[in-house]
């Protein structure tokens, strides 16, 4: 099983937008779970990643997007990443 996290704060505009998006994307593709991230409440994970902005996207524990992709950009992310393992 694969783990595909979105780091987000809930107050952000594009939140509602970006879940869905990967919600819809992720729903094509078995053995990937999707986990929303609340960024405020898991400060110590974005200090051990190094990273200070948010919306991204985790996949297994490797950053693979800071920013809201495209739905055809995160298609070719998954197929790609997946495909490797």
């Amino acid at each position: 099983m694969h783990i595909l996290e979105l780091f987000t704060d809930p107050y952000c505009p594009c939140h509602a937008q970006a879940v869905a998006l990967i919600r819809n994307v992720v729903s094509n593709f078995s053995g990937v779970e999707f986990r929303e991230m609340n960024a405020l409440e898991n400060r110590h994970r974005l200090e051990k990643l190094g990273i200070r902005m948010f919306p991204f996207l985790l996949l297994d524990g490797e950053i693979i997007k800071v920013g809201v992709p495209e739905d055809n950009e995160l298609k070719a992310m998954l197929q790609h990443r997946l495909k490797q393992n």
